[in-house]
């Protein structure tokens, strides 16, 4: 059962329901902003963790460079 539903049904002023649901459903409306950012961020610093390992930060020339174009390709 909703909590606020369970309050409802004592002998609370209407007028203070209507102040606490306004609370309620203002901080529900923060946390799924919140959690929007949290999700966002989580796939943001997965991108950095792999940017430093891309292809192009390796500065190698010749053979070495080959080598590694090998690897890369293989792995």
């Amino acid at each position: 059962m909703n909590p606020l539903d369970a309050l409802a049904a004592t002998d609370i002023d209407p007028e203070l329901l209507g102040q606490i649901r306004a609370l309620v459903e203002q901080q529900q409306a923060k946390l799924a902003g919140t959690d929007f950012s949290i999700t966002a961020l989580t796939h943001e610093l997965g991108y950095y963790r792999w940017v430093p390992f891309d292809k192009a930060s390796e500065v190698l020339g010749g053979e070495p460079r080959m080598m590694f174009d090998e690897t890369l390709n293989t792995a």
